[in-house]
């Protein structure tokens, strides 16, 4: 409970201490998903649906909601991502990466991952599954989380471009 406490305070703390978002709501979107289960869909696209089976159930899993209603790779940042899977798979190799996108243009996202040169799945949620199952908070600082093996959740920040964010995902991986 201890070191929940101590990573909440100091990921508000660095997180959002030059951020737009008030710290109370930042703090209060942070105590409210701590420790929450995340409810993942059987199926969210049935072209890849034993390779997401895979995934949801690994020891460790870092959850990525991406809503592409405005700007597509705005939100995807799939080169930065690729960075962080790599340096995320030299500390720890148990981890899955989940990124859900729920898109109005799907081949969009299709080309920013030829663009990038990005192998790792991504998955289509076409009817927005796992966020009516789990109603996510609307601001994509919020929407990636660091699971358990239970799916509930250990770190919540978006880490692509917020290297004290990612420094605290990396010290989680670590101590697994």
């Amino acid at each position: 409970m201890f070191i929940r406490k101590h990573i909440l305070y100091i990921f508000i703390m660095i997180a959002f201490s030059s951020c737009d978002i008030q710290e109370e709501k930042a703090k209060t979107i942070v105590k409210q998903w701590l420790g929450k289960e995340i409810k993942f869909p059987i199926s969210i696209n049935t072209q890849q649906d034993s390779i997401w089976k895979i995934m949801i159930n690994k020891k460790l899993k870092l959850l990525t909601i991406i809503d592409t209603n405005n700007c597509t790779e705005c939100r995807l940042r799939l080169y930065d991502w690729g960075k962080n899977i790599k340096d995320a798979n030299s500390i720890n190799s148990n981890i899955a990466f989940l990124f859900v996108v729920h898109a109005k243009d799907y081949t969009i996202v299709d080309l920013m991952k030829k663009k990038n040169k990005f192998t790792y799945p991504i998955f289509y949620d076409y009817k927005n599954q796992i966020g009516q199952l789990n109603k996510f908070p609307k601001n994509p600082r919020f929407q990636t989380f660091l699971l358990d093996e239970n799916n509930k959740v250990i770190l919540v920040g978006n880490p692509v471009g917020n290297h004290h964010m990612w420094d605290l995902y990396k010290q989680y991986l670590r101590k697994k």
